[in-house]
């Protein structure tokens, strides 16, 4: 959740799916251990992220 956050952080512009493309350059693995990462589970990390103060509102980036 961590490094979803700072990703967004480091870029407020980037869409989930760049996103979800960044964590696979970097070879890190979904919540659930796969390799592919969907828009919707970007998504999902940074929701809980932003509950925890961890990240901003995610109500203004794009799939």
């Amino acid at each position: 959740m961590m490094m979803v956050a700072g990703i967004a952080m480091a870029n407020p512009e980037m869409s989930l799916r760049a996103i979800g493309a960044q964590l696979e350059t970097m070879r890190e693995r979904t919540p659930r251990g796969g390799r592919q990462w969907a828009a919707s589970s970007v998504k999902n990390l940074l929701d809980q992220a932003e509950k925890l103060g961890w990240a901003p509102s995610t109500g203004n980036r794009a799939e």
